[in-house]
């Protein structure tokens, strides 16, 4: 990863993280708000049996996912861009174990764990980085890639779609604000090219995200 596509990152994270007080003053670490327990009820009941044996997350932020996937996984290795957010997940969730580290160049040898697991990071990279990651996935991953886009296909994206179709700007992913929106078919290629392939039919997950399971090709 760039340089200063991490910094760029980790400065968005500290300048939430000292933003939000409510939070803080809640005990809840940056990276637990979204969601909550509806959608980790909804995920789990979707794409649980995919999260088993040793498990990779990239960007584990506040550890929301990291808790959910250590009382699943057998073990479950965490990294993020940010040591701020290590140090807080560490304090939520003691029972993985954590290093810095970003999904480009993963800390972890060749085929080391059962399945690689990410949320709501994506959404802030490129494209070619986005595909990166996926290669990297691929490099550590023995079993399943298990993770989130924003898609153009759900509530909020057909929404972005419309609008970019009517200026007739698409071309592929689309930035709107602050997030990278897909198209399916696009994903897929970038799945192939990684050396993934899909194991299960795309869903959706919550009001913009699909959630993707694809395996190693063997």
């Amino acid at each position: 990863m760039k340089k200063n596509t991490v910094e760029t990152i980790a400065l968005h994270w500290q300048k939430h993280h000292d933003e939000e007080k409510l939070d803080l003053k809640e005990g809840r670490p940056w990276g637990l708000q979204w969601g909550g327990t509806k959608i980790i009820t909804s995920v789990n009941k979707r794409i649980g049996k995919y999260i088993k044996g040793d498990v990779l997350e990239i960007g584990c932020g506040g550890g929301k996912w990291t808790k959910w996937l250590c009382d699943k996984a057998d073990s479950v290795c965490a990294i993020d861009v940010h040591q701020t957010a290590l140090d807080e997940s560490r304090k939520y969730e003691g029972r993985a174990q954590y290093k810095m580290g970003d999904g480009e160049n993963i800390p972890y040898e060749d085929g080391r764990f059962d399945t690689v697991f990410t949320w709501d990071v994506f959404l802030h990279l490129p494209m070619p980085l986005v595909q990166q990651y996926f290669n990297e996935a691929r490099r550590v991953c023995k079993g399943y890639f298990v993770f989130a886009l924003p898609d153009l296909g759900s509530d909020n994206g057909k929404d972005s779609f419309a609008k970019m179709v009517a200026v007739k700007r698409w071309r592929g992913p689309y930035h709107y604000g602050y997030m990278t929106h897909y198209m399916p078919q696009l994903v897929e290629k970038m799945l192939f090219i990684a050396g993934f392939r899909l194991t299960i039919p795309q869903v959706i997950g919550t009001h913009r995200d699909r959630i993707y399971v694809a395996g190693v090709t063997i």
